[in-house]
């Protein structure tokens, strides 16, 4: 895992590890409103943080890590994960593979975006999307690894 690293090592990192990979990288700069919690989640890739403007918490199963303006962060592959904004709510930079750069566009925008109550449909579609992307959704916002 990299804490504290250059956005371009952060890639770099990702693109050695899947360097024989067909998959396609795609990079996307998100916005998480102040308290909002993505699901838990992970990836068959390697997946990178860089924090543009506000904190992110990066939580997982042992500990969580703080991200702050110019910090970033990679999560290994298949480590269950969740992305929490501070006060403030933050503006970040997220790298991955994926098999699907539509679907994996679409998972980020369906977890980043809260709705009314979760209903059952609204998380059989974030998981059907997410399935495609090459991401498994192990549940919804709040509950973080570790804490159970």
């Amino acid at each position: 895992m990299t804490a504290n690293g250059r956005l371009e090592d952060l890639l770099r990192t990702i693109a050695v590890t899947r360097a024989g990979d067909l998959r396609s990288l795609a990079v996307l700069e998100l916005h998480l409103d102040e308290d909002e919690v993505t699901p838990v989640h992970s990836h068959d890739h390697d997946e990178a943080f860089h924090v543009l403007e506000g904190a992110l918490v990066v939580h997982l199963a042992d500990r969580s890590v703080l991200l702050r303006r110019g910090d970033g962060f990679t999560a290994p592959a298949r480590l269950p994960h969740a992305l929490a904004a501070r006060p403030g709510g933050v503006r970040y930079l997220v790298a991955s593979f994926t098999p699907s750069l539509a679907a994996y566009a679409d998972f980020q925008r369906a977890v980043a975006v809260p709705g009314p109550a979760s209903a059952a449909e609204d998380e059989d579609v974030v998981r059907a999307i997410a399935r495609e992307a090459g991401i498994d959704v192990h549940g919804p916002p709040g509950p973080l690894p570790g804490s159970a």
